[in-house]
This record gives C-alpha cells, structure tokens and sequence, in this order.
C-alpha cells in the first residue's frame, strides 16, 4: 500500500473519531472528498490496474466494503454515515485487503459494543436485543460512535499489510 494512502486512512480515520464522539456523526464533507482522494492516488500511482491494485482495486474495495454493511444501516443498526467511511477506506486500501478490513472493523465493534454495554450496565438488555431484534429501551439506543470501529479496524488492517505484506 502507498504511503499517500496510509496516511489519507490516518488522517481520515481520526477526523471520524473526533466528529463521530463529539457529533455523533461521520461527515460527508470528511467522506466524498476522502473517497475521491483515494481513488485519484491510486489511479495516479498504479493506473487503472485490476483486482489487486489500481483504481479499479479502489472502486471494487469501496463497493464491495460498503456493500456488506448496507443492510445494518437499512435496518438503523448503523449510521449512513458510517457506511460511506467504510466506501472511504475500502477503497484507499483495494478490494486484496477488504476482507481483513471488513473482519478487523467487525472485532473492533464487538469488542466497543461489549465494553459500551459493560459500562452502561445494558448486557441483559443487549443480549435480549440480538435474541429478540426490535425490543429496544432507550438505554439500549444511545449513540455508540461506530466511526471508532472503523478507524481502529482501517489503522489495524493498514499495520497488518506493512507488517505481512509489505
């Protein structure tokens, strides 16, 4: 992965942590133009390539990460928001490394929800929500700043790829 790319996920990723705990959103002002960046460096650095790098790598990391966490935001278990910064890093770090990504963001957001719910007292109350979806209180509603998630994923995924794969 090209430094230019690391660090746009760097920057990127803690521009969302700062605006997603104090807003409580992940900014499309933040996203398109990160999203745009991503793919105009790797069309710069590695032309138009295919699956494994390139603009093309870009496009399809960006569809492809996106596209798996479409139907929590459809459901209102995630924000849109955090869907176009999934687009943002799938495509800064190419559809080779989405499934790390998509794992590593996974983990990283169990763990958050676990230690949220540890610390608000609401593991009974979350445990009956995955068994039984649509029993909510307002307890188990608040905010939990999943931009978080996918920052830590996206800078655990790019230290993963210069540690193996680089």
């Amino acid at each position: 992965m090209k430094p230019a790319l690391q660090v746009l996920v760097g920057v990127v990723a803690l521009l969302s942590v700062l605006t997603d705990l104090r807003r409580q959103r992940l900014l499309d002002v933040v996203n398109y133009p990160s999203l745009a960046a991503a793919l105009l460096l790797r069309l710069g650095h590695e032309g138009l390539g295919g699956l494994d790098e390139g603009l093309q790598s870009g496009v399809l990391g960006a569809l492809a990460l996106s596209a798996l966490f479409v139907p929590f935001a459809a459901m209102g278990r995630l924000g849109w928001g955090d869907v176009k910064l999934l687009a943002v890093m799938g495509a800064a770090l190419g559809l080779p490394l989405v499934p790390g990504l998509a794992i590593a963001v996974s983990l990283a957001g169990a763990a958050q929800g676990a230690l949220w719910a540890a610390k608000h007292g609401q593991i009974a109350a979350t445990m009956r929500q995955v068994v039984a979806p649509g029993t909510t209180s307002p307890e188990s509603t608040r905010h939990i700043p999943y931009g978080l998630s996918i920052a830590v994923g996206a800078v655990c995924t790019v230290g993963w790829d210069r540690w193996v794969g680089g």
